[in-house]
Parts: C-alpha cells; structure tokens; sequence
C-alpha cells in the first residue's frame, strides 16, 4: 500500500471510531438521564404509602467534565435531581458525571439538616453490581465495598433523617 493510501486508511478508520465513540456517548447520556428518571420512580414507590416523606423530582442541566471533547461540542445535558425530604432534613441524589475510574454514572448523595453526615455515592454501573442495578458505595475512612442500592439500603440511607 503507498503512503498515500494508508494515510487514507488510517483517516478514515479515525473517523470510524470518532463516530462509533460519538454512537456510544449518547447511548450512555441517554441510558444514564433514563436510569434517574427510572431510580427516582423506584423510589417513589418505595415511600408510597409513608405521608411524612416527600419526593421531589428536578429537571438540571448538568455540566460533566468528562464528556470527550472530540466527541461532543458541549459538556452538559439535562438530567433528574431526585430530593427525598423528611420534616427539616433531606437526602438529594445528585448526578456528578458520566465516567469515572472504570464505573459509570456517578451519583453523589447529599445529606442536608444534619450536622454530621456520612458520604456516599451511587453509580448506575460498577462491576463488582449485577448489570442494571445501582451501586452504593460508603465514602468514609473505611470506603465500603460497593452493594447494590435496594429497598433495604434505601431505607438505612434515609433513616439517618430521623435520628
């Protein structure tokens, strides 16, 4: 093959993997804006019949710094904030970003009204959960193993709002 050749090759196997990257960058932002909306019904459910605790559902733009820049000209998209409230304190499960360190989606939650509150983050992949289940993952000295974010450890994040 002359130089020419492989050059053109070599172009346009780089622009089929620009558009494969591009392909699979919005598949991710859309599965990771419909798994919010799908955790925040989830939720929602779990808490039907409990008056005291109120859920709120938000529509933010978020600006995620690790969307590739060669494969997306902006950094942001819309996606859900979900805000469970009891009395004076809440828990908000905020998206963060799309990929970080292997796992993907990234969740923070965020205590407010309490004075000392534990970290956590949920990711809507994480290899050591079963596909399609949201990891939990303890943020303190001793960071947890990650476990999946059922009923059960739903309801051990939100008791923390009544103690």
């Amino acid at each position: 093959m002359n130089p020419k050749a492989q050059f053109m090759h070599q172009l346009q196997q780089h622009e089929d993997e620009k558009a494969a990257g591009k392909k699979r960058l919005e598949k991710d932002i859309s599965e990771f804006q419909s798994r919010m909306k799908a955790l925040a019904d989830e939720i929602k459910g779990w808490l039907r019949d409990i008056p005291q605790v109120t859920v709120k559902v938000e529509q933010t733009t978020l600006v995620d710094p690790t969307i590739p820049a060669n494969l997306s000209p902006q950094e942001f998209y819309q996606i859900c904030t979900i805000l469970v409230t009891a009395g004076d304190r809440s828990l908000r499960f905020k998206p963060t970003c799309l990929y970080l360190f292997g796992c993907t989606g990234e969740v923070e939650l965020e205590y407010r009204g309490l004075h000392s509150a534990p970290r956590y983050k949920a990711y809507m992949w994480e290899p050591n959960v079963p596909a399609g289940k949201w990891a939990l993952i303890g943020l303190e000295q001793n960071k947890s193993a990650p476990q999946e974010l059922d009923e059960a450890a739903f309801f051990n994040l939100l008791s923390r709002l009544i103690r």
